[in-house]
């Protein structure tokens, strides 16, 4: 649901704010954490999308 909801977003809107991304995945979000790094990682496959795919991925933790 979650990777579905941010495809729809960014089918929509390849460079959304924090709050929209937010907004998008409400449905697939609970409280019990913060999902900064979801938050991060939708904003990246935007800009790659809107940049066909030039961006490279950042280093993993």
């Amino acid at each position: 649901g979650m990777i579905l909801s941010a495809k729809a977003l960014l089918d929509e809107n390849p460079s959304p704010t924090d709050q929209e991304i937010r907004h998008a995945l409400a449905g697939n979000i609970c409280r019990c954490t913060g999902y900064v790094q979801i938050i991060e990682s939708v904003k990246q496959a935007g800009l790659a999308i809107s940049t066909k795919g030039e961006v490279r991925p950042k280093k993993a933790v």
